[in-house]
């Protein structure tokens, strides 16, 4: 039972800090893998001792379960601006085959802003086909 609560705290500190982006980098990095930390803090938080600690299961199973969901599953609670700005960001794998494809989604996108990583001499020529829509590359 003492591995069980050890491992508890270990996965509810992990948890904490995965809320705690705003303070640190390391909680972003901790956010990251919330879902799977709450994989891992739903079992152990059941196993815990009955006693007076089922309160606590109970509300890290809780709170687990609700960190699981993720806000972005909630109804938006403002309609979008019409002085927004539209982000896009791949990732470009640097093995990526389909430059003309992504291109072309980059462009549908009507996105005010693109950013890219990976960006290698073998996709670099997806560059020159964007640089009529988006002038301004760094």
């Amino acid at each position: 039972m003492f591995v069980i609560r050890g491992l508890f705290a270990q996965a509810l500190a992990a948890f904490i800090l995965s809320f705690l982006g705003a303070l640190h980098p390391v909680g972003d990095s901790f956010a990251v893998f919330r879902p799977l930390i709450c994989l891992i803090l739903i079992p152990l938080a059941l196993l815990l001792p009955i006693g007076w600690r089922w309160r606590m299961a109970l509300a890290t199973v809780g709170l687990a379960g609700l960190a699981t969901i993720g806000w972005h599953m909630l109804p938006p609670s403002v309609s979008p601006s019409p002085d927004r700005v539209v982000i896009y960001q791949k990732n470009m794998f640097h093995q990526n085959s389909d430059l003309e494809g992504l291109a072309e989604d980059i462009v549908a996108s009507n996105a005010d802003f693109v950013t890219l990583q990976e960006l290698s001499q073998d996709n670099g020529p997806l560059l020159l086909n964007l640089k009529e829509t988006y002038p301004y590359q760094l």
